[in-house]
């Protein structure tokens, strides 16, 4: 099968680096793009604890291509019925399945008895962000000595 680099269609920081089938290229069926393969793109690296701001922005991008960070950004207010409280719920295993899923082992540990995504996110966001702010202090002050 030959292979070609994606050119059309793709995020300019994506072309040149994805190779499909040159098949999907020249515009005949091969591999929907839709199917969730382009999801391993932004996957982020295993959180570690450290480098917190740039492992939230691509775990959010991560999310957002998989249409799951709406439970994070807008949670539902009161209560929700039926079909919707159902699909707010897969919603939010998902996300905290895929969530601790980048995490070290020793994070999965700890946050693994957490039922609410933006609960997790949150509680990451206040205990790691803080650890962050140390490291831009310490680069603009190196900056504005330099």
């Amino acid at each position: 099968m030959d292979y070609m680099y994606l050119q059309m269609g793709a995020p300019d920081f994506l072309r040149s680096r994805v190779v499909v089938p040159s098949a999907l290229a020249q515009g005949r069926p091969c591999l929907p793009l839709d199917t969730g393969i382009r999801s391993v793109y932004f996957k982020p690296e295993i959180f570690d604890e450290s480098n917190f701001k740039r492992w939230q922005a691509r775990a959010k991008l991560w999310l957002m291509d998989q249409k799951l960070f709406w439970v994070i950004s807008s949670p539902p207010k009161g209560t929700l019925d039926g079909k919707a409280r159902s699909e707010w719920e897969d919603a939010t295993n998902a996300a905290i399945a895929r969530l601790l899923a980048v995490l070290s082992n020793r994070l999965f540990d700890i946050y693994v008895t957490y039922t609410d995504a933006k609960k997790l996110w949150d509680e990451l966001d206040q205990k790691y962000s803080e650890g962050d702010n140390g490291n831009e202090l310490f680069t603009t002050a190196t900056y504005l000595n330099y």
